[in-house]
């Protein structure tokens, strides 16, 4: 007989209950004591009886040791491939509400996958099938979308923590209509977007929480959504920059701040042309409005 573990890892019967089993069936009643030979019974099986009658530590029992189930957070070191990524995962808002001990059976009932991409790499690309949500665990991810003649706008960046592409999923459009891009190496958790909104056979008690869960991500996007609107219908680029700008040290709160995009993301972020951007910021600086540099700004 086999027991199969959780994850379909199957187990093999312990060596001294394989040898009470053939005990019983040669003798049909219990072993006499271990220091007699009884005709017929091999030395080997007098030892075992006297391990049986606890005079040494078993076998099977540091066997059964060694076979003891994983424990939730060891089967999310085994999804994750990094124990440091579980903390990322666990304040993700998709699981707000959901402890650490439940989360490795709540991934598995979502066949939650792991992918590594590369600096440069694609997540998703415009035109992919629109069915999966992902969690950044490590690492940068840019949504972007391009035009017909390959002019990029960023339309979010996303952080450890947090979810993507969940609104298309929502939607059930059938393609993406913007690409995926990690900005440096990361690490992404992709799950299927029905197993989150569909209860399973199992009655996962995790489904209700998900979904309302869901529904508070997608409502906090399109707020993000109209602030980017307000930065980007503004009429000139001086404009764009002060409303990004304002917006930015209103949420640090302090009027130092960093931003998280170098100078062409923010020119892409902002729809504005890079070299007046950059004109326009050195403008803003000598006229005393601002200081800057790299990301790092001062409002004066």
């Amino acid at each position: 007989m086999t027991v199969t573990q959780a994850g379909g890892q199957k187990k093999a019967p312990t060596q001294a209950g394989a040898q009470a089993q053939a005990s019983t069936r040669a003798h049909g009643r219990a072993q006499p004591d271990a220091g007699a030979r009884a005709p017929g019974r091999t030395p080997t099986q007098t030892d075992a009886g006297a391990r049986a009658r606890g005079r040494t530590p078993t076998q099977a029992g540091a066997q059964a040791q060694e076979k003891t189930p994983q424990s939730p957070s060891a089967s999310l070191v085994a999804l994750l491939g990094n124990d440091g990524l579980i903390p990322t995962l666990t304040r993700c808002p998709l699981f707000r509400g959901i402890n650490e001990a439940d989360l490795a059976t709540l991934l598995s009932c979502l066949g939650a996958t792991r992918a590594s991409v590369a600096k440069g790499g694609f997540v998703f690309r415009a035109g992919d099938a629109a069915r999966k949500v992902g969690v950044v665990l490590s690492g940068d991810i840019h949504i972007m979308q391009e035009d017909f003649w390959g002019n990029r706008s960023i339309l979010a960046r996303i952080e450890p923590g947090e979810l993507f592409a969940e609104a298309f999923s929502c939607s059930q459009i059938d393609t993406l209509p913007v690409s995926v891009v990690a900005t440096r190496p990361s690490e992404v958790l992709l799950v299927d977007y029905k197993r989150i909104i569909t209860t399973c056979s199992s009655a996962c008690t995790f489904h209700a929480s998900l979904i309302h869960n869901m529904l508070r991500i997608l409502a906090r996007n399109n707020i993000g959504l109209t602030q980017k609107m307000e930065h980007i219908t503004q009429r000139s680029t001086r404009e764009k920059l002060f409303s990004y700008l304002s917006a930015q040290a209103k949420q640090a709160g302090s009027n130092r701040f960093c931003i998280p995009f170098d100078r062409q993301e923010l020119a892409d972020y902002l729809s504005v042309d890079r070299s007046a951007m950059s004109s326009e910021l050195g403008k803003m600086r000598d006229a005393g409005i601002l200081r800057f540099e790299k990301n790092r700004f001062e409002l004066l």
